[in-house]
């Protein structure tokens, strides 16, 4: 039996503006990395879909 039956997959891109300083690329790059930020960026996520009843038997998956 199948793991589940794949509806959708949602992309989120993270973009930064041209010009800054390499120090500030590496500070993202190392916020967007990091356990804390995914961390939240899942529990966002769970919180937006226990909003909608016709989602709540679905399971979502944060990967990269």
């Amino acid at each position: 039996m199948p793991k589940g039956i794949l509806i959708d997959e949602l992309h989120l891109t993270v973009r930064a503006p041209p010009g800054l300083p390499d120090a500030e690329y590496d500070a993202m790059r190392l916020a967007l990395d990091g356990k804390t930020f995914r961390g939240r960026l899942r529990r966002a996520a769970q919180a937006v879909f226990r909003k909608f009843p016709s989602l709540s038997k679905v399971r979502v998956k944060l990967s990269r």
